[in-house]
């Protein structure tokens, strides 16, 4: 089942979310298999944090997981030393500058914010191509309208 084709998709999606982590950490080019390493580290670290989260459930006798065992399996797992102390710090750098970096680049920064919705990878790219080769390459497209959201070129 290592190499099954299922594995190699979760993989993949799992490679975007460690490179955009890496890119918030102002980490812009990585070789690809330092990158392929990370993502197989993290992929890990997600299972044992997982599995451990519903250890913590079934020693409660409890089918389901709930905030109680994941903040367990965090101390268990070395994230956490169980102070409330320490809980306090990981509150503050999850609403700190580290994850808002982290959600900006994957694209999910609250709307609260920011001016403007949130341009998805496609309107930028054409908005760079009518830039350079200016708005009439997209008339009568379904891009159309995204060049017409344009304001740094004049149409």
């Amino acid at each position: 089942m290592e190499g099954s084709p299922k594995n190699d998709i979760y993989f993949c999606l799992m490679r975007v979310f460690c490179s955009q982590t890496l890119r918030a950490a102002g980490l812009d080019r990585t070789k690809l298999s330092l990158l392929d390493s990370f993502t197989d580290v993290m992929i890990r670290y997600i299972q044992l944090l997982s599995e451990t989260t519903m250890t913590e459930a079934e020693l409660s006798r409890k089918k389901d997981c709930d905030l109680q065992d994941f903040r367990l399996a965090l101390e268990e797992v070395g994230l956490l030393d169980g102070t409330e102390e320490d809980v306090k710090e990981f509150i503050e750098w999850y609403h700190g500058p580290q994850m808002d970096e982290l959600r900006r680049v994957a694209g999910f920064q609250p709307a609260a914010e920011t001016q403007t919705k949130p341009k998805d990878w496609l309107t930028n790219l054409v908005q760079k191509q009518v830039r350079v080769s200016g708005p009439e390459r997209f008339q009568d497209t379904m891009f159309s309208s995204a060049v017409q959201n344009n304001p740094s070129h004049p149409t």
